[in-house]
């Protein structure tokens, strides 16, 4: 169920009711926002993944599995480790 709000600050959302949870989500302007940033996010990520593969994956996971991996794959072949990088970014 959706109903249509305006908010005291002037941007007009929608809240979401879901029958089954029972929780209420507000989202407007500031939904795509953060949508907006996140997909900045993402675009400097791969480009850094672009240059030092291992970067982009610690930046995305931090250091664990999907790392350590990666350093190894970059130590054998730089275009592997891209590629594992931009993966490991894309499939969050």
């Amino acid at each position: 169920m959706a109903v249509a709000s305006q908010g005291g600050n002037g941007y007009i959302g929608t809240f979401l009711l879901s029958r089954r949870t029972g929780w209420m989500a507000w989202t407007g302007r500031t939904a795509h926002t953060f949508l907006n940033q996140e997909i900045a996010m993402d675009v400097i990520r791969i480009l850094l993944a672009i240059i030092l593969p291992p970067l982009g994956v610690f930046l995305q996971v931090g250091i664990g599995l999907h790392f350590w991996i990666n350093i190894l794959l970059t130590l054998l072949g730089y275009v592997p480790g891209i590629i594992h990088a931009i993966w490991v970014i894309v499939k969050k």
